[in-house]
């Protein structure tokens, strides 16, 4: 990808050197007579103009001429490209059966391999060359951040081969004002849905009634519900803060504090949950000690 990336880079120079060479001998040759032709009218004698300003002028012109054709007819056809791109894509998403945008978080979080491979998201993903450019970006922060997007790499490339041509990478030449608003057009453009981790891009689909899968709130979704009353096993791992209590995880990875448990740590038992309360970490159940369990 990143070579890809590269080559493009370096053609779209390229191009906007050729466009520059090509609009500045034009624009040369007309601020050349634009001086020239005035002072012909008046009378004036072409061996008594100034070869000096002749040349001045007609090298202000090839300069003018190249920034047009370097920045401002590049910028022109890059918006065109950009505008073609984005009709494809809104063509591609009116015929096609569901898809979904992914994001930088997701690519991150990793959890989106495995539901793919659990058949939950048998459909088409875009990948922008934006995310791209963000990993990248975010590799160069902390030596933290660039084994988090070695992995995230790894992700791509394992979907890649899961889904096949159903992984359809998007590359953009014009950067966007902000990754957020990037992600919620190109969902808009594919009729796609977005799948994220970014609670503020979650939020923001939602007001603008787009279709949004947070995966944090997915994997609320299937941890245990537990109710007062209720019976359920935990296995205790260590002594709680208070006497005598013990702290265990349900498979989901929600913590268990039980009361009268602390002689049971290492083990297995069964508790009747008391309640449960919702944490800025997570969920905590709390519960009382009934019975060891025989298995």
């Amino acid at each position: 990808m990143n070579k890809k990336l590269n080559s493009l880079i370096d053609l779209k120079l390229l191009l906007r050197f050729i466009l520059g060479s090509l609009t500045s001998i034009p624009v040369g040759i007309l601020f050349r007579e634009m001086y020239v032709l005035p002072l012909k009218s008046s009378g004036t004698e072409l061996v008594n103009i100034s070869t000096t300003m002749i040349f001045f002028w007609t090298i202000v012109g090839v300069g003018i001429g190249f920034v047009i054709g370097f920045y401002i007819i590049s910028f022109l056809v890059e918006s065109i490209a950009g505008l073609i791109n984005q009709i494809k894509l809104y063509i591609h998403g009116l015929f096609s059966k569901k898809s979904f945008v992914i994001d930088s978080s997701t690519v991150l979080d990793g959890r989106i391999e495995h539901l793919v491979k659990m058949g939950l998201f048998d459909s088409i993903f875009y990948i922008s060359s934006i995310t791209y450019d963000e990993l990248e970006r975010l590799a160069k922060v902390s030596s933290i951040y660039a084994r988090r997007v070695e992995k995230g790499r790894a992700v791509i490339e394992s979907l890649k081969k899961l889904l096949g041509k159903k992984l359809k990478q998007v590359y953009f030449t014009i950067p966007p004002r902000t990754i957020r608003e990037h992600i919620l057009k190109l969902a808009m453009n594919t009729h796609s849905s977005i799948i994220t981790l970014d609670s503020s891009l979650t939020d923001e689909a939602r007001e603008k009634k787009i279709d949004v899968i947070n995966i944090n709130e997915l994997a609320l979704v299937f941890r245990v519900q537990l109710t007062a009353g209720e019976s359920f096993s935990v296995k205790l791992v260590r002594a709680g803060k208070e006497k005598k209590q013990a702290v265990g995880y349900l498979d989901d990875g929600m913590m268990a504090i039980i009361e009268d448990a602390s002689n049971y740590i290492n083990k297995t038992i069964e508790a009747e949950c008391v309640s449960v309360l919702q944490s800025t970490s997570g969920k905590i159940v709390f519960g009382k000690f009934i019975r060891e369990s025989k298995t």
